[in-house]
């Protein structure tokens, strides 16, 4: 059933397998994500997970 395809209201899954949101903890002093951070979530999608669910990432200095 995994990795059948789904859909949660308009947004259609191309299979159940998902990614849950976690602190990574990878972005720099400055809150900017790094290469790795993006070579993470690229390998995930290449791998096929059907929906990532992006950690924490603060747009404010008063979010660290």
């Amino acid at each position: 059933m995994l990795i059948t395809s789904g859909e949660i209201s308009l947004l259609e899954l191309p299979n159940r397998l998902v990614h849950s949101s976690i602190a990574e903890r990878m972005a720099n002093d400055l809150g900017f994500p790094p290469p790795t951070l993006t070579t993470l979530y690229h390998t995930l999608a290449q791998r096929g997970i059907g929906l990532i669910i992006t950690g924490h990432m603060h747009i404010n200095p008063g979010g660290k």
